[in-house]
C-alpha cells in the first residue's frame, strides 16, 4: 500500500502549502 501513504505525504504536502499560501 505504497500508493496510500504517497497520496497522504502529497496530502499533507498541499494542506501545508495551502496554510502558507493563506497566511
Amino acid at each position: 500500500m505504497h500508493d496510500v501513504w504517497s497520496f497522504h505525504f502529497i496530502l499533507l504536502n498541499f494542506y501545508k502549502i495551502l496554510l502558507n499560501f493563506e497566511r
